[in-house]
């Protein structure tokens, strides 16, 4: 291999590690496993967790890191909420943002609130239509009715069976 091959081989194995290594956080808390079933939070409301989510926010001039990180919670809130889900929990943040020199990364567990059934039971989420129909501010989602606020909750709050936000434990 000429020596001009293998130099440009070397570039784009350090330009590979170069961006490997500003996209991982040695610091990073690694969340647990969602729970499977039914989870009741300390009001006793009915939730499921799903999945990791994350969300970015890059400081602004004048945001201390207090406003920053808040600022990555309520995206990680509005995220969960566009893909579907009244929220989420286990929320951890870290110094640092992908697309931006510095910022806030937040990542937690991504839930949805549902609404019991009369009977008090609450099925696991499967996918088809909501028998009964939903009712109020429910909307059908994966074969249960999930409460929806408008607008969205920010803050570490959650959409709950009545259509209000309400701060997660």
């Amino acid at each position: 291999m000429s020596s001009q091959r293998l130099e440009r081989l070397f570039a784009v194995i350090s330009a590979a590690a170069l961006i490997g290594a500003g996209c991982s956080n040695p610091n990073q808390t690694v969340l647990r496993a969602p729970r499977q079933g039914a989870q009741r939070d300390a009001a006793g409301r009915t939730y499921f967790e799903f999945r990791e989510v994350s969300a970015h926010f890059c400081a602004q001039e004048g945001f201390d890191e207090a406003r920053t990180e808040r600022g990555a919670r309520d995206r990680l809130t509005s995220r969960a909420q566009e893909m579907g889900y009244s929220g989420v929990r286990e929320v951890a943040c870290t110094t640092g943002a992908q697309d931006c020199a510095t910022g806030k990364t937040c990542r937690g567990i991504s839930v949805r609130y549902v609404i019991p059934r009369a009977d008090g039971t609450t099925p696991e989420p499967q996918r088809g239509a909501c028998e009964p129909a939903c009712e109020g501010t429910a909307t059908c989602q994966d074969g249960q009715c999930v409460a929806q606020c408008n607008p969205p909750c920010t803050g570490g709050r959650a959409c709950v069976q009545d259509g209000t936000c309400v701060q997660i434990d």
